[in-house]
């Protein structure tokens, strides 16, 4: 079995101190693609912990963003929604911080977007200390 391919669209905080520690140390069970963001400088500081491409997001397609298996949607709550339409025409797995929307009609339209298997929400704070424990 290969290992899948995760790509993260969003370098800030939660990123930097909880996604980036925890996926450094599960190398072997996933690989980080690339990490994305409109602060390009952030975007290369994570990808060159996680030992992968940086992404611009300033004016540029989503469309050349590169093809993974998973994406990590960790930006804004109020500008994901483009990246939920190109990943859910990808057919590409999302998992998204939370919230994943901020209305009822959003979270209907996820639901339309991606039903009930292709999509997940992080709906608790893992640490490094704790997955280095674990």
């Amino acid at each position: 079995m290969s290992i899948p391919t995760l790509g993260i669209v969003g370098a800030g905080d939660i990123v930097r101190g909880v996604h980036v520690p925890v996926l450094a140390a599960m190398r072997q069970k996933v690989r980080v693609a690339y990490v994305a963001d409109v602060n390009e400088r952030a975007a290369r500081t994570s990808a060159k912990l996680l030992r992968c491409a940086a992404e611009s997001l300033n004016g540029t397609g989503l469309q050349r963003l590169p093809e993974t298996d998973l994406v990590l949607i960790a930006i804004p709550v109020g500008v994901r929604g483009p990246y939920y339409r190109e990943f859910a025409e990808r057919g590409t797995l999302v998992v998204a911080e939370k919230p994943p929307a901020t209305s009822s009609a959003e979270l209907v339209e996820l639901g339309r977007l991606f039903g009930t298997h292709r999509m997940a929400v992080f709906l608790q704070r893992r640490t490094y200390l704790s997955t280095l424990l674990v």
